[in-house]
């Protein structure tokens, strides 16, 4: 089993604590602030994005929780995010490509290990 007693996933923690070491011995703490602030902002740019494209692809579902102004603050958030996103990829390009290339490879790695949603027979 990759979790211990308590249902700690082991092997992610050490490969996150191996990954952290890393980053430490081999950049500059400026470098990491950046790689760190564009890969959280990055995120929440996808994550608020999604209710957008959440609310499109399934109109059916319930909203027991209204974001406050929709849609107008997450456009806000979404416009200052991607100012934000770009002025970091401008100005410290190197450690934005970090960011993304960590992201994309967290996406690699989650495509290939998800389980598939079983779909039932006679719906596509």
């Amino acid at each position: 089993s990759t979790e211990n007693k308590q249902g700690i996933p082991k092997n992610a923690i050490l490969i996150q604590s191996a990954l952290v070491i890393a980053m430490l011995w081999t950049a500059t703490f400026d470098a990491l602030i950046t790689y760190l602030s564009f890969t959280l902002t990055l995120s929440a740019f996808l994550t608020v994005l999604g209710v957008f494209v959440s609310r499109l692809r399934f109109p059916e579902l319930p909203r027991p929780y209204k974001t406050w102004g929709y849609p107008l603050t997450p456009i806000i958030f979404l416009i200052i995010s991607g100012w934000m996103l770009v002025f970091t990829l401008l100005g410290k390009p190197t450690e934005s490509l970090a960011g993304l290339g960590t992201i994309l490879l967290g996406l690699g790695i989650y495509a290939l290990t998800r389980n598939p949603v079983a779909v039932p027979s006679g719906e596509s």
